[in-house]
């Protein structure tokens, strides 16, 4: 399987609609990077994830699909002075699902991949449960809702790891070392969890 189809079944989420970030290459005073963020209407595609694993256009992805399921969810720890190998030591640890990713600004996006679809409202409260394990309860989930509101609704959007992913700043992590695509793809397959779990 390719790396991108490998990318575009692991991150399935919402396929009708999907997030664009445009980086100025500026910081705020707390370290986020800049950048215009919008939401557009389509098919999530192969020749957009194409796009993002190059480096020509960062993607994300709505987690929340129409029958308010998720393939996937993350716990977003959106601060930029944390110790990501300390956090990341905690996760395993705990023997948390989790797998983290450096964020775009030098965050944590600390993702959970399921072997079935799983209602929203499920991995929204174990999401909150091990972020609250983590030291960090109150950051934010995604999905971040239940249910879409609307047949139009859209839900939110995260963005995704490995952008330009041969230089890419936005990687999984084990064992206090960055993973290759390929890598994180078969780690992400092994933390992978079913509703049993």
């Amino acid at each position: 399987m390719s790396l991108i189809i490998n990318f575009l079944t692991l991150f399935s989420g919402l396929d009708r609609a999907y997030g664009v970030f445009n980086t100025t290459g500026e910081v705020t005073d707390k370290g986020k990077a800049k950048g215009k963020a919008f939401t557009k209407q389509g098919t999530v595609s192969a020749q957009l994830w194409d796009d993002h694993l190059s480096g020509k256009q960062r993607l994300g992805i709505v987690p929340i699909k129409d029958s308010s399921e998720c393939l996937f969810g993350a716990i977003d720890i959106d601060e930029y002075q944390i110790n990501i190998e300390k956090i990341c030591q905690v996760i395993e640890n705990l023997k948390l699902p989790l797998v983290p990713c450096r964020s775009k600004s030098g965050g944590l996006h600390c993702y959970i991949f399921c072997k079935e679809p799983i209602p929203a409202e499920i991995i929204r409260d174990k999401l909150a449960d091990m972020a609250s394990s983590l030291g960090f309860a109150g950051v934010e989930i995604f999905p971040k809702q239940d249910k879409l509101a609307s047949p139009e609704d859209v839900g939110n959007w995260i963005n995704m790891p490995y952008f330009d992913h041969e230089r890419t700043m936005t990687y999984g992590i084990k064992n206090g070392k960055p993973l290759s695509t390929e890598d994180f793809i078969t780690y992400a397959h092994l933390q992978a969890v079913s509703m049993d779990d």
